[in-house]
């Protein structure tokens, strides 16, 4: 007799399963990303943390479709996936929202903040209507006593919502992801004000949606480890950045790095030195003598002016003057180097919306230095 064949059906895999829901998520994903970009991220977050793996299919499933609802991808920087026991959750993030919002066209700037007691701060609605914040620079900020969202559109018009102490507290009340709120005060605070404001803004349309769909996942939570969401999106950085770099030194070697040492070199033996010291003359400019605030200071968001003409200024101002040093002691000159800088920033994915953490500045400072070298 022979064999009998082996009918049995294997189960489908997670890939199938998200294949297989391709037409249910194009009626929901915004038109900024695509269902394969989407399924994409989605599978590849789940690969990188076993514990999404024993995640029941139901709530993966359903943490995909309010990943497309949303429209952010989970890849650890704007929406997270969490696993709790066996369910799996989404949940956005707030720089998530700050980007929704830039992806409009129509936003030049949008920051969210908690404010302590000690921070200088004030605001006013109607005719007078403005918003100035300060963060103190003394140790012990105090109590946080309000939280807000400003949007700043490309027409020079401002909105913004200031939410009160009791205002962030009875959101709190409707949310069940307490451990979130107890581990990250700020960012729930700050996410809590662009939500709000989300809702009263008539031009972003997917920002509303993100808002209302978030809102509702929130209620939906469960008491979940915040210490998923941390290690996962730190490891899942370092481990796309690392990639990153493999594949951009890996591109160099055939075909861009001798091009780029042969520009530097000539470059610098082409131009004078005097005219090496002559941007020095230009640095000050009126307006420039201002006092800075420290870093991750909102200020008057009316104020917030460029400090310079290139596009570095989210930089880390210690950081980019550490890469500058690299760059110089190879040669490169003076003015091809904001635009080289930005350049290799941006092809690593950093850019002013998804700006450097300081976990990863030692890993492209290691890069930098191996790419601009003197043989």
């Amino acid at each position: 007799m022979g064999e009998v064949a082996n009918t049995e059906k294997k189960p489908d895999t997670l890939a199938d399963m998200i294949g297989k829901m391709s037409n249910e998520i194009k009626k929901v994903i915004p038109q900024h990303i695509t269902p394969e970009r989407l399924a994409r991220t989605f599978l590849t977050a789940c690969q990188k943390n076993p514990k999404l793996l024993q995640c029941t299919s139901q709530s993966l499933l359903k943490a995909y479709m309010d990943a497309g609802e949303i429209g952010l991808e989970p890849d650890g920087i704007n929406a997270h996936l969490i696993p709790y026991g066996t369910v799996c959750t989404y949940m956005a993030d707030y720089k998530g929202y700050i980007k929704l919002a830039r992806l409009s066209g129509e936003v030049s700037d949008m920051t969210a903040n908690a404010v302590y007691s000690n921070d200088e701060f004030s605001h006013e609605y109607g005719s007078n209507k403005h918003l100035k914040h300060i963060k103190t620079l003394k140790k012990d900020r105090g109590d946080r006593i309000a939280a807000y969202s400003y949007v700043k559109y490309k027409d020079g018009s401002e909105d913004f919502r200031v939410l009160t102490e009791t205002e962030i507290m009875n959101a709190k009340k409707s949310s069940k992801s307490d451990n979130i709120w107890r581990d990250h005060p700020d960012a729930m605070w700050a996410k809590t004000a662009i939500r709000q404001h989300a809702k009263f803004l008539p031009r972003h349309q997917a920002l509303q949606v993100a808002a209302m769909a978030d809102e509702k996942i929130d209620m939906e939570l469960t008491d979940i480890d915040i210490s998923d969401v941390t290690a996962l999106s730190t490891e899942n950085r370092k481990d796309d950045l690392k990639k990153k770099i493999e594949e951009k030194q890996a591109k160099n070697k055939t075909a861009t790095k001798p091009a780029k040492a042969a520009k530097a070199t000539k470059t610098a033996k082409e131009k004078p030195p005097a005219a090496e010291t002559k941007p020095a003359e230009d640095e000050t400019e009126p307006g420039k003598n201002e006092t800075e605030e420290p870093e991750g200071t909102t200020g008057d968001p009316k104020d917030e002016t460029p400090a310079g003409s290139g596009g570095l200024d989210w930089l880390n101002a210690d950081f980019k003057q550490q890469l500058e040093k690299v760059m110089l002691n190879a040669q490169v000159s003076k003015e091809k180097m904001p635009e080289l800088m930005e350049k290799e920033l941006d092809d690593l994915g950093f850019t002013k919306e998804t700006p450097i953490n300081q976990d990863d500045m030692d890993i492209v400072l290691d890069y930098f230095n191996s790419e601009y070298k003197l043989d």
